[in-house]
């Protein structure tokens, strides 16, 4: 696994400011989990949310501008990143999975899969898996087969939130 220090959004550490070398354990961190800055061309307004490791090795970045990049190159070392934007118009994504050749994003209040289904590299369908009704607690609940059984639980609060009797079947 590899920590992306390029994506780190933290004002409050610097990446010359880890919790390794607070805590005394970052020569032993630095064994499994090397800090690897990777770099983001100008005019791409990186601000992650989720991430995911797609079949082909690429990379996929979900951002809170609600876009979705495909990364190539991002795991050579070193890295030699080419970005390309294979979806757009989500709200702020907070996490990818990928399965059966598609993507379902968990965003703001919504859960949808996303897929290419020309093969052009560029996300042509859009299918709501469900949303979750935001409350005081903003909960996200993200589908699995079974619409029942939440997949996922966005954490907030200091509780697990589960919210079926608010979870609406699209």
């Amino acid at each position: 696994m590899v920590a992306f220090a390029a994506f780190a959004v933290s004002p409050v550490l610097r990446g010359d400011e880890d919790l390794g070398a607070m805590w005394g354990s970052a020569e032993e961190e630095t064994k499994y989990y090397p800090i690897v800055n990777v770099p983001i061309p100008p005019g791409v307004p990186m601000h992650p949310g989720g991430f995911e490791i797609l079949p082909d090795g690429r990379l996929a970045v979900g951002t809170r501008r609600g876009d979705i990049y495909f990364v190539k190159g991002a795991f050579d070392s070193p890295p030699n990143p080419e970005y390309h934007l294979f979806a757009s118009g989500q709200d702020e994504t907070f996490s990818l999975s990928w399965k059966d050749g598609a993507l379902t994003a968990t965003t703001w209040g919504e859960v949808t899969r996303i897929s290419d289904t020309d093969g052009d590299d560029v996300a042509d369908q859009r299918v709501p898996r469900g949303l979750a009704q935001q409350d005081d607690l903003a909960c996200v609940v993200a589908l699995g087969e079974d619409p029942r059984q939440p997949a996922a639980l966005h954490h907030e609060h200091g509780a697990d939130v589960v919210c079926r009797h608010r979870l609406q079947r699209l």
